[in-house]
């Protein structure tokens, strides 16, 4: 079950709805018209407490549906009041359930434009040549959903998109950059022809229109299925950002010959040195128990620790020394 936002009206409706299966695949029914404002339907009995309105329990239960009040909240999450969230959302993660994760389908059952959405809205990846190795987990959240749900998921999850973001994240879900053979294609569209890429977008919308399997259980809409006329529009009212072509190819370069330099080792601990610092026989030191060994560790550092007048650096090759005899004792 789940929020719908219903596009294209003003002011904005919701409608409460559920997805079912089909003999075609998901589809989904309307439960129960929210209006313009979900919140209207939470209840806030005082502090940060909340909870939703009973008569959509009710409304729920009369339609055929068998939904819990804690999953009516999870589901009108996102419209409780910005003040009780902030307070609640760290209590709420330790509330869910811990138990075995469902299984998941494998990745080619989900819709390459979907994956692609995915990957793109975690990683921010432009290049996604990969993108038929990645583990099928990722897309888990997807799976038994209609299409109408999955496209109200998405519509929620790009609302983190900044605006310079946008262009991009369109370039690489509408997979535009196969059909130029620049070397700049999946690095910075801004460099290529903008008649020709809006040409390839606008044949690639056509095509998602017209992808019958993509729209499963879904009314047909012309010309435009409402979810992809805001890709539409978000197309043409956002541009690429602008980028400096040799900042691009620095940073490339700087990538490309990163290594990992572990932090520099010191010199080994040597028994003369560990007895000259703990005032104690090199072979009293190694016979110590773990008890003694700290007992004498912690009378050591109270008179090398700087505040009582000790140097910094013994006191700082003490704790080294200590932590490494430590080690050696198991």
């Amino acid at each position: 079950m789940y929020i719908a936002e219903i596009l294209h009206t003003r002011p904005p409706r919701y409608v409460l709805r559920v997805s079912v299966r089909q003999p075609e695949g998901w589809g989904s029914r309307d439960v129960l018209d929210l209006g313009a404002d979900p919140g209207r339907w939470i209840v806030y009995p005082g502090g940060h407490a909340f909870y939703v309105d009973p008569e959509v329990e009710a409304r729920v239960a009369a339609s055929g549906l068998n939904v819990s009040g804690e999953e009516l909240e999870n589901i009108f999450w996102r419209f409780v009041r910005p003040e009780v969230r902030r307070v609640i959302e760290p209590w709420r993660e330790r509330r869910r359930p811990r138990g075995r994760t469902p299984e998941t389908p494998a990745a080619g059952t989900f819709h390459l434009f979907d994956r692609r959405r995915i990957h793109f809205l975690r990683y921010g990846q432009m290049d996604q040549g990969y993108i038929g190795r990645v583990s099928p987990r990722l897309f888990r959240e997807l799976a038994h959903r209609s299409r109408d749900e999955i496209e109200q998921h998405f519509l929620d999850a790009e609302r983190v998109l900044r605006a310079r973001e946008r262009k991009a994240y369109l370039h690489v879900i509408f997979d535009l950059q196969r059909f130029f053979s620049e070397a700049c294609a999946r690095t910075m569209p801004e460099g290529l022809d903008p008649d020709a890429l809006d040409r390839c977008f606008l044949e690639e919308l056509c095509r998602l229109q017209g992808d019958e399997a993509f729209w499963a259980g879904m009314p047909p809409a012309a010309p435009l299925q409402p979810y992809l006329v805001r890709y539409a529009i978000m197309y043409f009212d956002h541009d690429f950002p602008v980028s400096d072509p040799l900042a691009a190819i620095y940073r490339r370069f700087m990538d490309d010959h990163r290594r990992h330099r572990p932090p520099p080792r010191h010199p080994p601990v040597s028994l003369e040195e560990a007895g000259s610092l703990f005032g104690a026989a090199p072979d009293a030191l190694r016979r110590m128990s773990r008890q003694s060994l700290t007992r004498l560790f912690r009378r050591k550092a109270m008179e090398l620790h700087p505040d009582r007048g000790g140097r910094h650096l013994d006191f700082v090759r003490l704790a080294e020394i200590y932590r490494e005899i430590l080690r050696t004792k198991g």
